[in-house]
């Protein structure tokens, strides 16, 4: 399940943004899948319940775009 580490990936860089706007929280994050990705959004929506755990997202929900073309991008987050 490459899920999960993209996951962590993925809350590493939420890490970057939260330290540079220097906020406290995520409260959303919004990211898009590309349908060639092979990412699976459910495995991926399992993989943030479990890794956020502890981290500045872990009351965040996350939101799932799905859309052509391969790519796994984060487009928003809602911070404070």
């Amino acid at each position: 399940m490459h899920e999960l580490s993209l996951t962590i990936a993925l809350l590493d860089e939420i890490d970057i943004v939260v330290r540079r706007e220097h906020a406290s929280a995520v409260t959303a994050v919004r990211v898009r899948v590309g349908k060639q990705s092979a990412i699976a959004c459910e495995a991926l929506a399992f993989a943030w319940d479990a890794a956020r755990v502890g981290t500045v997202a872990s009351t965040a929900e996350l939101s799932i775009e799905r859309v052509e073309g391969s790519a796994l991008d984060l487009i928003g987050l809602d911070i404070r």
